[in-house]
């Protein structure tokens, strides 16, 4: 414990509101830009696979876009390559 004059303060509180702090602080950050944030098309083809009805409908799309995906990549590198 610290002490400062007559006052003792507890050193498990001062890293309670230094924490606390935090979390209100990164929060405050994450809500005051919400306003301006807007979905990147990665973010959408998650929400597209996980709108499945059943885990196994959930499962077909996301294989059907790892496998868009790679045969992305695979063009892509070809045409790096040519």
């Amino acid at each position: 414990m610290n002490s400062i004059g007559q006052l003792k303060i507890n050193e498990r509180f001062l890293s309670s509101i230094a924490l606390i702090t935090l979390l209100l602080g990164g929060l405050w950050v994450r809500i005051s830009g919400i306003s301006e944030y807007y979905l990147n098309p990665d973010e959408m083809q998650y929400l597209i696979i996980a709108k499945g009805e059943s885990l196994a409908e959930v499962w077909r799309r996301g294989l059907f876009i790892s496998e868009t995906m790679k045969r992305a990549l695979i063009a892509k590198k070809e045409c790096v390559n040519f």
